[in-house]
C-alpha cells in the first residue's frame, strides 16, 4: 500500500469465510490493511469498502469486528471506491507487512479451499525471524511450524502456550539436580525440547496478529528463568565446587540480562547496524558500543550465531551424551562473563 493510500476496496466472495492459519480471510485482510495503515497513516483512518459477489446472499455478508482494527473504518457505500488506491481479493492471503512494504510477493492466492494447507506453510515460513540461529532455522523452526499449524486451529493464545510449556523446564531442572548421567541427558533434552516449542508462541502471535508487549515480556522472562535454572540445577547436580560455579554463573546471567534490559529501555538513539541483521535491537546496540564490531562483520556474525540459545541447547545435549556436563557449566559461565563484560563496556562507552 503506497504512502498516499486512503481507500481500499476488498472484492469478497465465499472465500471470505475460509479459515487460514486461525483467521477467516476477511478478518486477515482487514488486520493486514490496519497494520499497514497504522504505520503509514498513524493519525488518520483508512477507509475500506467490502464489495461482495452478487451471488453471496445478504445474510451471508458480514464485516470484521475486532478491537484491534483501530486505523481503518468500513464505508457503507462504494462511492469513490472505483478509483481506490488499493484493490484486494478475499482470495489473497497477505504475508505480514507485505501491504506496507509493497513488495512483489504480497502473499498466497487461493483458487480453492484445497490450496489452504500449502498457503499456511508459506505463511508460517514467511513469518520467521531474521534473528533465528542456525539450529533454529534448519531444525527447530520446521518442527515448531508443524506444531503451530495444529495449534492455530485451536483457541490457544501465545501467552497460554508459553505457560503451557513451562513445566517442561521444571521437569528438566529436576532431572539435572539428580546429577546422574541418564538424568542429565534427559534433562538437557527437555531443555532443548523447550527451546523448540518456545518458537510456537511467536508463530501463533504473528499468524494471528496477536503480538503484544506483555507477551514478549512474558516470553523473555521465561527464557531468562530457564537459563538461570539450567545453570543452577546443573551445578547443584554436579555438586561440590561445581555447585558454587552454578550459582556464580546464574548470577552472571542475571546481571547480564539486567544490564541489557536497562540499556535497551534507556536507549535514545537507534543503533547503526541494519535492522534486518540477525541481531535483536538490544544486541545490535551492545555490539555497536562495546567495540567488538571492530573485529569484522563476519567474525561478529559467527560469534553471535555460535553462541545463540538454539545452537547452545543442541550442543549441550551432545556434550551430555559425551558425559561432559562440566564443560556445559564452564561454557555457560564463560559466555555469561564475556557478555556481561561487553555490556558493562558498552555502558561506560555511551556514558562518556
Amino acid at each position: 500500500m503506497k504512502a498516499a493510500s486512503r481507500r481500499v476496496l476488498i472484492l469478497a466472495d465465499e472465500s471470505a469465510n475460509w479459515e487460514v492459519a486461525g483467521l477467516r480471510q476477511l478478518d486477515r485482510l482487514a488486520l493486514s490493511i490496519n497494520e499497514a495503515a497504522r504505520q503509514l497513516h498513524p493519525h488518520e483512518r483508512t477507509s475500506v469498502f467490502v464489495r461482495w459477489n452478487p451471488e453471496i446472499t445478504a445474510e451471508k455478508r458480514w464485516l470484521p469486528k475486532d478491537e484491534r482494527l483501530d486505523s481503518i473504518e468500513f464505508a457503507t457505500a462504494d462511492e469513490g471506491f472505483e478509483s481506490a488506491d488499493l484493490i484486494l481479493s478475499s482470495r489473497l492471503v497477505p504475508f505480514r507487512n507485505a501491504l506496507r512494504l509493497g513488495n512483489g510477493d504480497p502473499g498466497c492466492q487461493l483458487d480453492s479451499e484445497k490450496d489452504i494447507p500449502a498457503c499456511e506453510k508459506r505463511l508460517l515460513r514467511r513469518g520467521g525471524k531474521s534473528q533465528d540461529g542456525l539450529v533454529s532455522r534448519f531444525l527447530n523452526r520446521p518442527i515448531s511450524r508443524t506444531i503451530t499449524r495444529v495449534l492455530l486451529k485451536t483457541a490457544i493464545t501465545p501467552s497460554g502456550w508459553t505457560w503451557l510449556i513451562v513445566p517442561i523446564v521444571l521437569i528438566g531442572s529436576f532431572l539435572l539436580l539428580r546429577g546422574e548421567f541418564a538424568a542429565t541427558v534427559w534433562g538437557l533434552i527437555l531443555f532443548h525440547v523447550y527451546s523448540v516449542l518456545d518458537g510456537c508462541d511467536g508463530e501463533i502471535a504473528r499468524a494471528k496478529f496477536l503480538e503484544s508487549v506483555a507477551g514478549r515480556r512474558l516470553d523473555g522472562l521465561c527464557d531468562i528463568a530457564s537459563n538461570l535454572l539450567l545453570a543452577l540445577c546443573l551445578g547443584l547436580g554436579l555438586a561440590g565446587t561445581y555447585a558454587i560455579e552454578g550459582f556464580v554463573t546464574a548470577g552472571l546471567i542475571a546481571a547480564n540480562e539486567w544490564f541489557l534490559a536497562a540499556r535497551h529501555s534507556k536507549k535514545e538513539t537507534k543503533p547503526e547496524i541494519s535492522t534486518d541483521s540477525p541481531f535483536y535491537p538490544r544486541h545490535r546496540d551492545l555490539l555497536q558500543h562495546s567495540g567488538i564490531g571492530m573485529l569484522g562483520e563476519k567474525f561478529t556474525y559467527w560469534l553471535v550465531q555460535l553462541t545463540k540459545r538454539d545452537v547452545a541447547m543442541l550442543a549441550f545435549v551432545v556434550l551430555a551424551l559425551l558425559n561432559r556436563p562440566v564443560w556445559i557449566l564452564h561454557l555457560l559461565g564463560v559466555t555469561a562473563a564475556v557478555s556481561l563484560t561487553l555490556a558493562v563496556k558498552a555502558g561506560l562507552t555511551t556514558n562518556r
